[in-house]
């Protein structure tokens, strides 16, 4: 084999291991059994994975939806903000997860996501258009779960969306 197909095989597999070490739903969960949340955050935004995890979280993708309420415990004021509009962002898109994960976070206990703010309106400066869409989809979207265990997260929501 040539220097150039050696170079090019060694290439291919450096580019398959970085695929590989892509930001996973799974190794995340598994990061937050293993380590403080605040560490695991703190890793991720070392990386520049953080604000990867927020739009996932927003496109309202459930198995990182499912993670906040962990993702919570380790987060500052800042980023608890931004995981609460990631949140609201995801809520019209796939309110089961988003009030499964409100409740599994003990919404508005000690250290948990604040309902209020994930089911209000917790957007920076969102124009009035914005803000009637938004509260329209999600109204729609929370009085379309007819999960029992979450209708008592979900009449709690419906209070702060309106």
């Amino acid at each position: 084999m040539t220097y150039v197909r050696q170079l090019a095989v060694l290439l291919l597999f450096v580019c398959v291991g970085c695929s590989a070490a892509q930001l996973d739903p799974q190794r995340v969960k598994n990061d937050l059994q293993h380590q403080p949340a605040e560490a695991v955050i703190k890793d991720l935004k070392r990386q520049n994975k953080y604000q990867q995890v927020l739009k996932r979280i927003a496109e309202g993708q459930a198995e990182w939806v499912a993670l906040a309420p962990a993702l919570y415990m380790g987060t500052d004021a800042g980023d608890s903000d931004d995981l609460e509009i990631a949140l609201a962002t995801a809520l019209p898109k796939n309110a089961v997860a988003v009030l499964s994960a409100l409740k599994a976070g003990g919404a508005n206990g000690a250290s948990s996501l604040g309902i209020d703010h994930v089911c209000g309106v917790p957007f920076i400066e969102p124009t009035d258009a914005f803000v009637k869409a938004y509260l329209l989809k999600s109204t729609k979207a929370v009085k379309a779960v007819k999960d029992e265990k979450l209708l008592p997260v979900a009449r709690q929501c419906l209070s702060y969306l309106k």
